[in-house]
């Protein structure tokens, strides 16, 4: 079971992948700049197949959709990313 350290703010404090959802996994961070490039490269990495997205859900973006995807996400029980669709 991996473990993973958080910053040099909290010395010797180790979390179990809890923070990932609670099952070990792996997992890779990727970081970027928001240019018209990065995004162009993101959407063919999408396409190919190469780069996956992890979507938990889609709400609608109303009251009752907005309080639903907030519910979800602080159930902690989000298996991706909750997605707030604006139409």
């Amino acid at each position: 079971m991996g473990f993973v350290r958080i910053g040099s703010q909290m010395p010797g404090v180790m979390y179990l992948p809890g923070v990932l959802g609670g099952v070990p996994r792996k997992f890779r961070i990727t970081l970027m700049h928001p240019s018209k490039e990065n995004v162009q490269v993101m959407e063919e990495l999408v396409e190919q197949k190469v780069f996956r997205p992890v979507i938990d859900s889609v709400w609608p973006f109303d009251d009752d959709g907005i309080k639903d995807a907030y519910k979800k996400i602080m159930s902690n029980r989000a298996r991706g990313k909750v997605v707030v669709k604006m139409q």
